[in-house]
């Protein structure tokens, strides 16, 4: 069979495969857009998700909005297309117009109940977080790498309520690929991570008026050999628009001061962005 597409034409590969193949063959392997949007005036907020799922030959997609008090759904699901684009899902499409910096989703309802045209124009870098990793003695179970960005919309949306027009409103966006539990639980004996403390994940990015500020916090608990190993990290990157260098470095110190230096195990402060990762904390039983 043929697994060549346009892809294979760019010098990006870092296996011995064709780039559509997955590295790993674990059937759980997926690659997901995320999105949002919110209006706090109008009183609605919207979600995107897409999901492919190569070695289950699937890719979903919904467009959900909750508007006036009630929520407006739409959900498709196909077989995968083995050259990945153009990524439609039935009447859902999403074009990547500029890596990095623009990508626009549309739906096209058949029935005509739910529409909307959505361009979203990032304002803020792609910060890549640090990678989750779960084992469960000898297997990974989950071992997935992410990066968010922060960005606003622009377009239309129509329901069975009215006609709405974003303009500029906050938007989020993440990207992320690998492997975690996804579908129908799997046969054997009962796994060893079914009880606390599991996994405690807290996701924050946050839009003011001159700055950007995504706050990941993720603990992890895994049993590797019959022991218990905790995995505790914090990162917290900020992107300035317009603020000054000098405000920015206030920022890093007012950071390390609050959570002590000997905690810091990174800091990198560029020009308008700075990130810091707080020391992972390894925990034997």
């Amino acid at each position: 069979m043929n697994y060549i597409t346009p892809f294979d034409d760019y010098p990006i590969h870092q296996a011995i495969e064709p780039i559509t193949i997955p590295g790993p063959t674990d059937r759980n392997f997926y690659d997901r857009y995320f999105f949002n949007g919110m209006d706090p005036e109008n009183e609605y907020i919207f979600e995107i998700g897409i999901g492919l799922y190569p070695n289950r030959h699937v890719i979903d997609a919904h467009f959900s909005i909750s508007y006036k008090g009630k929520q407006y759904s739409f959900h498709a699901s196909q077989r995968l297309n083995q050259s990945r684009v153009p990524i439609n899902i039935g009447p859902m499409c999403l074009t990547i117009d500029e890596p990095m910096n623009e990508l626009t989703f549309s739906l096209k309802d058949p029935d005509n109940k739910l529409n909307c045209n959505l361009k979203f124009t990032a304002n803020s870098v792609a910060h890549q977080e640090p990678r989750s990793l779960m084992m469960e003695g000898t297997r990974t179970i989950m071992n997935t790498i992410r990066f968010t960005q922060l960005g606003k919309w622009t377009g239309e949306i129509s329901t069975e309520a009215g006609t709405l027009n974003p303009q500029a409103i906050y938007g989020i966006r993440d990207r992320s690929w690998g492997v975690r539990p996804v579908g129908e639980a799997e046969g054997g004996a009962p796994g060893m991570l079914n009880q606390e403390p599991g996994v405690y994940w807290c996701w924050a990015p946050v839009h003011f008026d001159n700055f950007v500020l995504n706050l990941v916090h993720l603990k992890i608990g895994m049993v590797i050999q019959h022991k218990f190993l905790g995995i505790n990290y914090l990162c917290i990157k900020i992107c300035l628009q317009s603020l000054l260098i000098s405000k920015l470095k206030l920022f890093t110190l007012f950071i390390t001061r609050l959570i002590g230096r000997k905690a810091l195990a990174g800091l990198r402060v560029q020009k308008y962005q700075a990130c810091l990762t707080i020391k992972r904390n390894l925990i034997w039983n």
